[in-house]
């Protein structure tokens, strides 16, 4: 059995208690224990983690670069290819699959893994435990005397400690010291190979800040190993469009003071790392340090030299975002009752909604979705003439207050197209002036959600529109449009409800001072294709439609020149909850600029409202109308068929009909009995010759001279 097993392995050589295998990558070394029918090659793992359902299979990769380490990448047990959503709970699988899978295909699987999820297991990796000699470090060395816990060598050599504890983040990092913490990012790579028997993983807790959280917090000092990082890696850590100006608001504003030195000094160099030292910088910091609450200020020369001791090219910068997380505002008694008060009821008389298209959406933020294909853009722009009253006065969405568009489109070719068209051939009368001016295209790009934040404040205050109202004068802020939100939002993983719900919140706080609305187009997924509208959801996160205030679903017909715009989430009452957007086809011919003739094609759509009901109850129409309409159809071959025969084969009865046709019974003698009721066929007694002639039959069908008519002909 021992032999059978080692040469499906393809072993190298066996020297000692070492087995060498040659796997698909490379040449790896497992420990024998004991005979391989036992328990496990991995004996050495403790009962606490074999436990626990948090074991994958991985496999060695080509390095990203070349003469690096190969990389170990979960797979797919079944496959063998790299899993992608390996972190999550149903890839994950018990200490005896993985092991047993291991086992049988150890030519598919470089090893087992242990994925971190948060579970109160810590792994604290030691990538430098070794000396040149071979021997640990003073730092491993440390280590291993101060905290309790199984130690493992890893598969470098190295050494992994696990123990029990609590730690803040998912994965810490001094690369200086060669020195991780493993909470609830990544998975380990597992050999089961103990340093020492003896050690085992505690029952309880491991105060872990306080045997660790020195080598996570010092500065770095001169002559440290750890290398500076290059210009493009500090530009990355760096926000691209974080102002002075908007620095000053969050360090006053946003960062709670406090008397601590270390939390003082972190302010400080990300201010200076943010802004590379900018004189600037050093005013807020020292204007952030004059405070009362942030303890024994010394003066600005104090603050300089601080200023000036702090390294630009530092491993491991104090980044601003990083600040903000560290030093978010204290909650206390008196900041919540400050920072939410009782809001009073205005119950007098009644308030009107703020329709952006009459009768159906109100302002805030919108979600329309669509297919590919379903003429979400031409529609759009539909919809936005009529908000910016590029339309004819008298248009059923239409409302009293003028407002411009901003409209961020993936295509401008796209845009300038629809109004051609428009202006051409559909109800568009507006000069380009006129359409430049109230409805204004910016050519998209991946916005950062802090980038969008300040671009649209500032263009709901520039682009603001005052009316004149019988109450006074009246602002109204623009609406913008996103198309698509695929094609301008930074979101990295559309699926993701934490990135969506992040990104349309940020939405709600740029649009919160001035009451401008946003509208978002996505993409829907293939697979509602052939749902009705009202079952459609947009591509990604369920996010999306979570919040916002109005969800909006739109479809072409099949077959058809309509696109269907259905309301499926709304805070208001309408009085229809759908809108029929009918489309047809203009072409022009034009010249191109060698003089040849071209023709182009204009699609123009026209808006009418209707409601679920009624759609549902005409679609219903003309489903009944096509069944009807095909089993006439069928009716009609076969009354053809039946009248062919008896006019081109004499002597024929029902029965000798319905053995050269076949078929049910059923409907060909209903249809014999329609033919001879409506006077197409007749029956005939037959006489004792015929009987003689045509085998004895006595009653044969026979043809009249009417007429049948089918498809306006008659046959």
């Amino acid at each position: 059995m021992l032999e059978r097993k080692l040469t499906s392995r393809r072993i190298r050589r066996l020297t000692g208690d070492l087995i060498h295998i040659k796997n698909a990558s490379k040449t790896r070394k497992i420990r024998r224990l004991g005979p391989l029918d036992q328990t496990s090659l991995f004996c050495g793992i403790p009962k606490p983690m074999e436990a626990e359902k948090n074991f994958l299979l991985y496999a060695l990769f080509e390095p990203e670069v070349p003469g690096g380490k190969k990389r170990k990448i979960p797979v797919d047990p079944k496959s063998g290819l790299p899993l992608k959503d390996w972190s999550n709970r149903k890839n994950l699988m018990s200490y005896e699959l993985a092991y047993s899978l291991l086992t049988r295909h150890p030519d598919r699987f470089a090893g087992l893994g242990y994925a971190m999820t948060g579970n109160g297991l810590i792994c604290i990796d030691i990538d430098k435990a070794r000396n040149e000699a071979g021997n640990l470090t003073p730092l491993a060395q440390s280590l291993l005397d101060t905290i309790p816990g199984w130690v493992e060598i890893s598969t470098s050599g190295n050494l992994h400690i696990w123990t029990r504890g609590q730690w803040a983040e998912g994965k810490s990092v001094n690369h200086g010291l060669g020195l991780e913490v493993f909470n609830s990012t990544g998975f380990i790579a597992l050999t089961g190979n103990a340093l020492d028997a003896k050690r085992a993983i505690p029952d309880s807790d491991v105060d872990l800040k306080t045997l660790l959280g020195s080598y996570f917090d010092v500065k770095i000092k001169e002559g440290s190993t750890t290398s500076a990082l290059d210009p493009f890696e500090l530009y990355c850590k760096r926000e691209p469009n974080l102002t002075l100006a908007e620095a000053r608001r969050i360090t006053l504003e946003e960062l709670n003071p406090t008397p601590r030195r270390e939390d003082w000094r972190r302010v400080g160099m990300a201010l200076h790392f943010q802004f590379e030292g900018d004189p600037e910088a050093l005013a807020i910091w020292n204007e952030f340090s004059a405070r009362e609450e942030c303890g024994n200020y010394l003066g600005f020369e104090d603050v300089k030299e601080q200023w000036e001791s702090f390294d630009l090219a530092h491993p491991n910068p104090t980044t601003f975002a990083s600040l903000r997380n560290m030093l978010k505002k204290q909650i206390t008694d008196e900041s919540v009752l400050r920072d939410n008060q009782f809001v009073k009821l205005n119950l007098e008389g009644h308030q009107a909604i703020n329709f952006l298209l009459k009768g159906i959406i109100d302002q805030g933020i919108t979600l329309f979705s669509g297919a590919s294909n379903a003429g979400k853009t031409t529609l759009m722009v539909d919809l936005t003439c009529v908000v910016a009253h590029l339309c004819a006065e008298d248009h059923f969405l239409r409302v009293r207050g003028r407002r411009k568009v901003i409209y961020f489109t993936e295509d401008v070719g796209q845009i300038e197209r629809i109004f051609r068209g428009k202006r051409a051939f559909g109800d568009l009368t507006a000069s380009p002036e006129e359409i430049n001016s109230w409805i204004k295209v910016i050519s998209g790009k991946k916005f950062d959600k802090e980038e969008l934040i300040h671009l649209i404040r500032h263009l709901a205050e520039q682009e603001a529109v005052t009316i004149k109202t019988k109450n006074g004068n009246h602002t109204l802020p623009p609406l913008f449009v996103i198309d698509t939100a695929s094609a301008n939002l930074k979101i990295e993983d559309e699926n993701k409800n934490s990135e969506v719900s992040d990104y349309i919140a940020a939405l709600k706080v740029a649009i919160s001072s001035s009451g401008a609305s946003v509208w978002i187009i996505a993409h829907t997924p293939k697979a509602t294709r052939n749902l009705d509208v009202t079952e459609i959801t947009a591509r990604g996160a369920s996010a999306w439609g979570d919040n916002v205030q109005t969800v909006v679903a739109m479809q072409r017909e099949v077959g058809g020149n309509q696109t269907i715009l259905a309301v499926r989430k709304n805070r208001i009452s309408t009085e229809f909850d759908e809108l029929e957007f009918t489309t047809w086809l203009r072409s022009v011919i034009v010249e191109d600029v060698y003089g040849d003739e071209q023709t182009l094609s204009y699609v123009i759509g026209n808006l009418t409202p209707s409601t679920t009901a009624v759609r549902r109850e005409r679609v219903e129409r003309a489903k009944q109308e096509r069944a009807n309409s095909q089993k006439r159809m069928k009716k009609d071959e076969l009354f053809l068929k039946i009248l062919a025969h008896v006019r081109d084969y004499p002597y024929q009865n029902r029965k000798s009909v319905g053995h050269a046709l076949g078929g049910g019974n059923g409907p060909r003698e209903s249809a014999i009995k329609e033919l001879i009721d409506e006077g197409y066929l007749i029956l005939v007694t037959t006489t004792p010759e015929e009987r003689r002639a045509c085998g004895n039959k006595r009653v044969l069908l026979k043809r009249t001279d009417k007429p049948y008519p089918m498809f306006g002909l008659e046959v």
